[in-house]
């Protein structure tokens, strides 16, 4: 995989936010469709820049709005997201957020959350670094009953060998981080575990265009938007 500009470029998205930044099962967290309580959560699993992002933000208020849940972005950082200008370069930033840490951390919010919510359904949504936490939990006693991740980072071929619950996956076919080489050993190991999943490659939308593209493009815009569309239909289903 290539960390490079395609990981941090970022096109900030217009709108305000409607929902919280509160404190859920002990992560401080941002929260939408609060007023929807606890029987369906969806949890977002965010890209490299946190839950203060607006981009994030306006798709956790879209997903509530849709979904008819309450959704949780938890800070998998401790307030302590990427910023390009910070001049600290994403390789450094990561030696103090890995991939492995995240798990453990994210297994203990949703440990945490069963126990102080009792939701009655948990879906899991991945972007980007949030992705392999996802596929984490759609293992056989995982806490998501299904899962969406667009623009994976960091998964491999064994762990989606491991899935058992729904996956639905949105990507660019050249996307440096899900390369097609890794794109096809997992289709090859859902395949072949008859795992339910769906794939959707979008030409010409580069990486992090579920979250972070340029609205400006009609191609990026279209497939931000159907990949939002296609999880809500996903989760519905």
């Amino acid at each position: 995989m290539s960390l490079g500009k395609c990981c941090v470029t970022t096109f900030k998205h217009e709108g305000t936010s409607t929902g919280k930044i509160t404190t859920v099962a002990g992560v401080e967290s941002y929260v939408a469709g609060a007023e929807n309580g606890f029987d369906k959560v969806v949890v977002i699993l965010t890209d490299i820049y946190g839950p203060k992002l607006i981009n994030t933000q306006l798709i956790a208020d879209q997903f509530a709005e849709q979904l008819k849940a309450q959704v949780v972005v938890p800070d998998l950082f401790n307030n302590d997201p990427y910023n390009p200008e910070s001049g600290i370069e994403l390789m450094d930033w990561l030696k103090n957020h890995g991939i492995e840490g995240s798990k453990k951390f994210t297994k203990t919010f949703l440990e945490n959350l069963t126990k102080e919510s009792s939701p009655k359904e948990i879906f899991g949504v991945g972007y980007c670094y949030g992705a392999p936490l996802v596929l984490e939990n759609l293992v056989e006693g995982g806490f998501f009953k299904s899962g969406a991740i667009a623009h994976p980072s960091f998964t491999t071929p064994e762990e989606y060998s491991k899935v058992a619950k729904p996956l639905l996956i949105s990507s660019a076919p050249d996307d440096e981080l899900f390369v097609p080489e890794l794109r096809t050993k997992a289709i090859e190991v859902l395949t072949a575990n008859k795992t339910w999943f769906l794939v959707n490659l979008f030409e010409g939308a580069p990486h992090g265009f579920a979250v972070r593209g340029d609205l400006s493009q009609p191609k990026v815009k279209f497939a931000k938007e159907k990949a939002f569309a296609d999880v809500v239909l996903w989760f519905q289903q």
